[in-house]
């Protein structure tokens, strides 16, 4: 049976999709581009194609929904596989004529994410506390969306047509969201919060915290790791050499868009980006428990349970 495994084109994920790392396979796979919120080639809502439609056998998902899942199914079992990766405070949005500077001006105010469990949700609220000590009760909350895995959220839907929308119309003061609308008249009318600051503070929690948090994992259906038992090392193995394929490109100044992608890279080598890459179990456990916790306390999770529970061996 050819496994198929739904994901997002992201640089470290073409050399998969581009089938260069295919020397390491020992089961036949294809991976499907397919999006969350952005719409690829192969289509968008990909963590409810999942989790809800039984499509694909191995997906990348939502920590946060994953864990909100796995309270009640056992069916999924996810991979330390940590394709995506996002600090919160570069992605608060505003309105350009807000006075607003921070999440202690924003106490009071109605915020707009397109779900309540999404994973840099999760990610902002405990940030809020740790960094301004705003507790995240002091918003309400507004979303766009269903949310992924049934979950009673202390959330109302948006009337507007958008979150964008919403943010421009006044419906919500400020936006959480991990994908930047395309619209051009999104970046005419909005601004991040932190603004350039956002970076410093973000790069002084990489170092403070030793990780950068995880957003999303790759779930595979249970049955399918069972009866391929050496799946999980080999996927693993994959995902690792297709991210170190990608590091190398970036050694071509010209690889990406970017004029000075290089000198980011240069730079985030200094704050040893690629350690904080890292697949694995043991190096992501502290990130692991401490976003579990935070779910906990925002009441996503109804328990904590042990990380090693939730991921297969990979040895």
């Amino acid at each position: 049976m050819t496994i198929e495994i739904a994901i997002e084109p992201y640089d470290r994920h073409l050399p998969l999709i581009e089938g260069a790392v295919a020397a390491v396979r020992d089961h036949p796979w294809t991976f499907k581009e397919v999006g969350q919120l952005a719409v690829h080639r192969d289509g968008n809502d990909r963590h409810e194609r999942f989790l809800r439609d039984g499509e694909f056998q191995a997906a990348e998902l939502s920590l946060s929904s994953y864990l909100l899942y796995r309270e009640n199914h056992d069916d999924v079992t996810a991979l330390p596989i940590f394709p995506r990766r996002l600090f919160s405070l570069s992605n608060i949005w505003v309105r350009h004529d807000s006075s607003a500077q921070s999440w202690k001006d924003l106490r009071g105010a109605v915020i707009g994410i397109p779900t309540f469990q999404m994973s840099l949700g999760v990610v902002a609220r405990h940030d809020m506390q740790a960094v301004e000590g705003v507790d995240w009760r002091e918003m309400a909350w507004a979303s766009s969306h269903p949310e992924n895995v049934r979950l009673e959220s202390p959330v109302r839907r948006i009337a507007a047509a958008s979150l964008h929308d919403a943010l421009d119309s006044g419906e919500i003061d400020a936006l959480l969201t991990p994908e930047i609308p395309s619209d051009p008249a999104f970046r005419e009318g909005a601004r991040r919060l932190y603004g350039a600051r956002s970076i410093e503070i973000e790069r002084r929690q990489l170092r403070d915290n030793g990780y950068a948090p995880i957003m999303h994992v790759i779930g595979v259906r249970t049955r399918i790791l069972q009866e391929n038992p050496a799946l999980a090392r080999d996927l693993l193995e994959a995902f690792t050499l297709a991210q170190e394929m990608a590091w190398t490109r970036y050694d071509d100044p010209g690889w990406g868009l970017s004029f000075w992608g290089r000198q980011e890279i240069e730079r985030q080598d200094l704050l040893s980006a690629r350690r904080h890459w890292e697949h694995g179990l043991e190096p992501n456990r502290r990130a692991l428990e401490e976003f579990r916790d935070a779910s906990f306390s925002q009441g996503i999770l109804r328990s904590r349970p042990e990380i090693d529970t939730l991921f297969a061996p990979t040895a």
